[in-house]
């Protein structure tokens, strides 16, 4: 069974509900289960417009996000940056949905920059509808592709972010002739 996690942070995320509100509804693999976490504003018409699908769970929040990261072989999500260190702490592949509407399009910049060494796709919330999101789910849970994304995420998981920030103050403070 493979399972996917959509989720919009914690605010949720309209279009993201939207597009896997189609998806549902058109019908997904019988190896598929998605967990659909809405946020509160699309709960309750997302619930009653999905329920008694099989292999579908829709939630307004998770309890407990460890244990969705942990289960998810995929997840469909924004790109901030606590969501980006969760999917790496995690090592979680993702398909990273930018919001369009952040301050400086920063979301953008973390998607692509975090899916650089293939540890995600950047699917653009312009281009997201829920054939769009079939093709690139079914793309990336193919199995030569998903091990690329998991060894992806793995090595991205892999870097210590101690040893690589005192390593930069070391590189400044020598280069401003400032002995650490």
């Amino acid at each position: 069974m493979t399972t996917i996690v959509v989720m919009g942070g914690s605010q949720g995320a309209h279009a993201l509900n939207a597009a896997a509100v189609g998806l549902i509804e058109d019908g997904v693999p019988a190896d598929w289960q998605i967990a659909l976490v809405t946020g509160a504003r699309d709960f309750s018409a997302t619930e009653r417009r999905l329920r008694g699908r099989a292999g579908t769970r829709v939630l307004a929040y998770l309890d407990d996000p460890r244990r969705a990261y942990a289960g998810a072989d995929i997840m469909v999500t924004r790109s901030g940056a606590s969501t980006l260190a969760e999917l790496a702490a995690t090592r979680t592949p993702a398909i990273l949905v930018p919001y369009p509407h952040a301050t400086d399009d920063h979301q953008t910049l973390n998607a692509r920059t975090y899916a650089a060494g293939g540890a995600a796709v950047v699917l653009a919330d312009a281009e997201l509808t829920a054939a769009r999101l079939r093709a690139e789910l079914q793309a990336a849970l193919e199995p030569a592709a998903l091990q690329r994304l998991r060894a992806a995420v793995q090595r991205r998981a892999s870097v210590d972010p101690c040893a690589t920030i005192v390593a930069r103050v070391k590189r400044l403070a020598s280069s401003k002739g400032i002995v650490p």
